[in-house]
């Protein structure tokens, strides 16, 4: 389930860092992802809290996969001789 869970957040990420460019995606995934954990802690039934933990892994994947392109943003490429 979390192999799935990571494979279905890249499928939002990408695209949407195209058009909109990754910083304007890290605030609010991670805003739904803190709200979220909210929700989960406050949950009474386990059918809730496991639906507030797959939207919550869906929306913190968005960073991690984001991350491996930030670094190459911000970081001069090697010359190879």
């Amino acid at each position: 389930m979390i192999l799935t869970i990571l494979a279905a957040g890249p499928l939002f990420a990408a695209p949407l860092s195209e058009e909109y460019g990754r910083n304007a995606l890290y605030i609010p995934f991670m805003a739904v992802f803190i709200v979220l954990q909210i929700g989960v802690a406050l949950v009474h039934n386990i059918g809730g809290f496991l639906f507030l933990r797959l939207l919550s892994g869906i929306a913190v994947s968005q960073p991690a996969t984001l991350g491996a392109g930030t670094i190459t943003d911000v970081t001069l490429p090697q010359h190879h001789h």
